[in-house]
């Protein structure tokens, strides 16, 4: 314990040891000052862009149930559960289906953020950034207490700080409850160990201490921020396991037996909040985000996941879905298991010989374990790891400080070289990290920001969603933010989710049957396929994998699977109710070329347009790029003198004509999902495909599906760039090494035709 400063009169005349006592509680401050502000300056300079991410993917359902919910616990508790059926109507789903989580201390905190400042998104990120700066001045408390060595306490607050897993939990609003967690549970332990009266000098000899009473004040304060931890985020609840190893590692088991009475408090309350949390507050979650014990191979797959989440926390690796996305892994992917083990081995063999002269180094390991291991059947996710950060932080600085107080050079040479590597590495993958959450932030942004350009009319009912990608699953909230709708009056429904999650890289098109119907084709991977697919299915449908003539009645329309396979589905018929071109009803469609093109459907398909006669094909290449330029500008009718040029006597001119057709028409064919968009399969286009083209043309194109492709188009090819961080960062990682530990393996396998048996149990 630091000793007090001396306040008396007399302090000028103070004894050398009282001088020598204030001069030393004065550099402890000083240290704690320096420690703070250099770790602030780290956390700034590491995550500070987060402050404008904005708000992603599961933070518009809570930024709006905060918004909307009152103070009391019952409200608080529910405004983290997200209801599928309040977000879209998904005609395939036969069941509800829910995720309900229990945190209602971080629900809290956010509300008072937002009440504070009035709903701001920037004092929101600014509360993660800073309660991860609070994580990391806990981190280096704790690595002082256990080395005693300044110098290595900062560096594992910035070994915490840099930590690559914590790039998602900072930067995500939805998983603030996870840094509120690790910083209430590092709170809890230190708290636990002053009222212990823990020494946790990794680097004192003696391995017992003599018995003594338990400060009742601190075990309370540790009690009531571990029931904080509890109510922010479950997996708080293997805190008491850390605490007794920590009692069994620096006090010995005689003194780890004279706090029985404490333990038995922490598994009274801990098995309360067991039975409230699965007995009472319990709805399960759909499959494939939480898989099964019932399900064949559980225990395998239980032990592989396990595996990839601990090489994943100790290995440069970004922690996403991994052996979650197999039915088997140690059959599907061998080589992956094989490595993961490797990895784990070696890290296990350098920590071992790094901090096996340090009492209590195998605590976190522990701590690794213990945290992971209520998570192991739920998905993985980059932010379930950032818990895991404290262990590592601690685990890379004791080595190093039982060498140097062990005088051993050569040992702490290489120890601390070890250290600085792995800081490195962090420092490395932290920059990755960032560029895949980002790919997944703008994925979302190029469909928002298609959504917020158009306004709809007043009289829309029901919006009808066809090639959402998932990681725009809130699309409805930028419709409502952007036409001012209410949000439980607006029907929205999705008609198919792109096969790939953040963005719809496959050709598609659509063709109108008649006034009520219409067909919808993929090429390439089609919907319903690999890992999304399976959740989409196995999560929201009892039945298993659609099959080709299955019939489904949606809200107001009927649904046919025209052609699908053991791949998945490539073929739909949709069968409207009212007309296609009901003013009350809008469809988006979503594409590479843009993230949500409002589609214009025909009264009548029988009806023929008059198309004009062509003007004569103009004779300066001017009149092509002025036809261009104002279609770009909004004039679809310019379009002809561009039409007429293709069949123009000079070869210069028809050059000059297709170009332009590729580089304005073919886009806006492609936005559309427009089935003449296979006039462009083959290099020359005949005069009869060009017919075609003109004629879809003039029926189907409007100016503001020009304006969704064409304004401001500089800023969403930006977008556009930077989402594809994602797929460009996995095929560079592909280069070097294939394996679902970089997501870069063979693809996950789809969901799976169940045998009559199941389904009829289900």
């Amino acid at each position: 314990m630091d000793t007090p400063v001396n306040n008396s009169i007399d302090a000028p005349y103070a004894t050398a040891p009282e001088q020598t006592a204030t001069r030393s509680q004065a550099s402890v401050w000083a240290h704690r000052a320096v420690a703070c502000v250099v770790l602030a300056a780290t956390v700034t300079l590491a995550h500070g862009w987060s402050l404008y991410d904005g708000l992603g993917l599961d933070d518009h359902w809570h930024y709006r149930t905060i918004r909307e919910s009152g103070w009391s616990l019952p409200e608080l508790l529910d405004a983290t559960t997200i209801r599928s059926d309040e977000l879209y109507d998904l005609w395939w789903q036969d069941h509800p289906v829910q995720f309900q989580y229990s945190r209602p201390l971080s629900v809290a905190l956010m509300k008072i953020v937002y009440a504070v400042t009035g709903g701001s998104v920037f004092a929101q990120h600014a509360v993660n950034l800073m309660l991860h700066w609070i994580g990391a001045i806990l981190v280096s408390a704790v690595c002082y207490r256990m080395t005693r060595h300044r110098f290595w306490a900062i560096t594992g607050g910035m070994l915490f700080v840099v930590y690559p897993l914590s790039v998602n939990a900072v930067a995500w609003l939805a998983a603030q409850n996870m840094i509120l967690q690790t910083v209430l549970l590092l709170g809890a332990m230190l708290a636990y160990a002053n009222a212990s009266n823990l020494d946790l000098n990794v680097s004192r000899t003696a391995s017992t201490l003599e018995a003594s009473r338990t400060n009742r004040g601190l075990l309370s304060l540790a009690i009531i921020l571990w029931i904080g931890a509890l109510f922010s985020r479950e997996n708080a609840i293997v805190l008491p396991a850390v605490l007794v190893a920590m009692d069994v590692a620096f006090g010995g088991w005689k003194h780890a037996w004279h706090r029985r009475i404490a333990y038995v408090i922490f598994a009274v309350l801990g098995i309360a909040f067991l039975i409230w949390r699965l007995g009472y507050f319990y709805e399960p979650m759909p499959d494939v985000y939480v898989r099964r014990s019932s399900e064949p191979g559980f225990l395998l797959w239980c032990a592989a996941k396990l595996l990839h989440f601990v090489s994943s926390a100790v290995w440069v690796a970004p922690m996403a879905v991994g052996p979650s996305g197999r039915y088997n892994p140690f059959t599907e992917s061998p080589f992956d298991i094989a490595l993961m083990a490797g990895i784990l081995i070696a890290v296990a063999g350098i920590y071992f010989a790094m901090a096996r002269k340090a009492r209590g180094f195998w605590i976190w390991p522990l701590w690794i374990l213990l945290a992971m291991a209520p998570m192991i059947p739920v998905l993985a996710t980059p932010h379930s790891g950032y818990i895991c950060g404290v262990a590592v932080a601690i685990g890379l600085v004791i080595g190093p400080a039982a060498a140097f107080h062990r005088k051993r050079r050569n040992a702490y040479i290489a120890t601390t070289s070890l250290a600085v590597i792995a800081m490195a590495m962090s420092i490395g993958m932290l920059k990755v990290n960032r560029l895949l959450w980002k790919g997944l932030l703008f994925g979302e942004q190029f469909v928002a920001t298609s959504l917020r350009a158009q306004k709809l009319p007043e009289t829309t009912t029901d919006v009808y969603f066809i090639n959402l990608p998932f990681a725009a699953v809130y699309a409805k909230e930028h419709i409502i933010a952007a036409n001012g709708f209410d949000h439980d009056a607006l029907k929205c429904h999705v008609l198919t989710f792109a096969p790939n999650l953040p963005r719809m890289d496959q050709p598609s098109t659509i063709k109108q049957l008649d006034a009520h119907r219409f067909t919808l084709t993929v090429e390439s991977q089609p919907y319903f396929s690999r890992l999304l697919g399976r959740f989409l299915i196995d999560g929201f449908r009892e039945g298993g994998q659609l099959q080709t003539g299955e019939r489904f009645n949606g809200n107001g329309f009927e649904v046919e699977i025209a052609n699908a396979t053991e791949e998945g589905v490539f073929e739909l018929i949709f069968d409207f109710k009212q007309r296609l071109a009901d003013r009350n009803h809008a469809f988006f469609v979503s594409s590479e070329e843009c993230g949500a093109m409002q589609i214009n459907f025909l009264d009548s398909i029988e009806e023929e347009t008059a198309l004009s006669e062509l003007p004569e094909s103009p004779d300066l290449l001017e009149v092509i790029n002025g036809a261009a330029t104002n279609i770009v500008n909004g004039d679809p009718k310019a379009a002809d003198a561009i039409f007429s040029a293709t069949t123009s006597p000079m070869k210069a001119l028809r050059i000059a004509a297709n170009n332009q057709i590729k580089n304005i028409i073919q886009p806006i064919a492609t936005a559309t999902a427009s089935e003449t968009i296979h006039v462009f399969d083959d290099f020359k286009i005949t005069n009869e495909e060009m017919q075609k083209l003109r004629k879809w043309w003039h029926r189907s194109v409007e100016a503001n599906n020009i304006a969704q492709v064409f304004d401001k188009r500089h800023d969403r090819e930006v977008i556009r760039h930077r989402r594809d961080e994602l797929k460009r960062g996995r095929e560079l990682i592909g280069k070097v090494i294939k394996c679902d530990l970089y997501l870069t393996g063979k693809p996950f396998p789809g969901p799976r035709v169940k045998p009559e048996s199941e389904s009829s149990l289900n």
